[in-house]
């Protein structure tokens, strides 16, 4: 053979190509017309794909499309749209309606029609519900947004995605007290799934130099570890 070493090398490879265990949790794909916002309390940049645990999920999305009317095209933008759903170990797809007309289109904005089906062509159970925000909409926070929608108890909100906020009161103190005072005020966190996605809204809501400094503190824990 004339090259022994690449044989060998796939002979190694080839076999854990066939062993590697399969992805444990969700995807999803979004069609075009969708732009994605928010997934599950944390604000993303636009994607059409995104992976999701295994259990309850919650995307906040806009359908833009467009559609002729008396012989002109027209642009929609829809309300931001927040969809919720329960999946284990899913291919999914959303699928958006198809809007011809103004009056399709206001309709769609007071009850979005939407449908998440698997790989299988099964539709999932969903919860829709939908951001309004009325005036200017540049700047908007939707991830501060959705966390007060979850809040409240509309149909698509999602308790575990509205953290409880905690005020702690410490007196002028050294460091190291104030780090024994909030553990032994802070309250019990048990759910690692729900501490995740808290430190991943709070990791996005972070400026780059706050994002710089929690991760040399992850760096200084790792080494001192080992």
């Amino acid at each position: 053979m004339k090259h022994p070493l690449l044989a060998l090398a796939l002979t190694g490879i080839i076999p854990l190509i066939f062993i590697a265990p399969a992805f444990a949790g969700n995807h999803l794909t979004l069609p075009k017309p969708a732009e994605l916002l928010v997934v599950n309390g944390a604000e993303i940049s636009k994607s059409s794909q995104v992976s999701l645990e295994n259990g309850t999920n919650q995307i906040v999305f806009k359908y833009h499309t467009k559609y002729r009317s008396q012989g002109q095209d027209k642009r929609f933008s829809s309300e931001a749209i927040v969809l919720s759903f329960t999946a284990e170990d899913k291919t999914l797809s959303l699928i958006l309606p198809s809007l011809r007309s103004t009056s399709q289109s206001d309709k769609f904005n007071q009850t979005p029609q939407v449908i998440i089906e698997d790989s299988q062509g099964d539709e999932l159970p969903i919860q829709t519900g939908v951001l309004r925000k009325e005036g200017i909409q540049l700047g908007r926070n939707y991830s501060e947004e959705v966390l007060n929608y979850n809040k409240t108890d509309a149909l698509a909100a999602v308790k575990d995605l509205a953290p409880t906020s905690v005020v702690i009161s410490i007196p002028p103190t050294s460091p190291q007290l104030e780090l024994e005072v909030l553990k032994d005020k802070a309250p019990e966190l048990k759910d690692q799934k729900n501490i995740s996605r808290m430190l991943d809204f709070w990791y996005s809501q972070a400026d780059e130099t706050t994002r710089n400094a929690f991760k040399e503190k992850i760096n200084r824990a790792d080494t001192e570890t080992h």
